[in-house]
């Protein structure tokens, strides 16, 4: 299955560690998971543009 799919099925839990392959850069998916106050690793593809935000 891919990420994508997975993370449509997937209940977020706060305080769960999750690492994602592959490039994914669905950033509406991935802010999901920042609301549920998990913790996300990506591997990001080399020409993503990303900054750094901080509350």
């Amino acid at each position: 299955m891919y990420d994508v799919k997975a993370l449509d099925i997937l209940i977020p839990e706060p305080r769960t560690i999750y690492v994602i392959d592959r490039g994914y850069v669905d950033f509406k998916r991935l802010y999901l998971l920042h609301s549920a106050a998990t913790f996300f690793f990506i591997r990001a593809k080399s020409n993503t543009a990303a900054a750094t935000h901080t509350r």
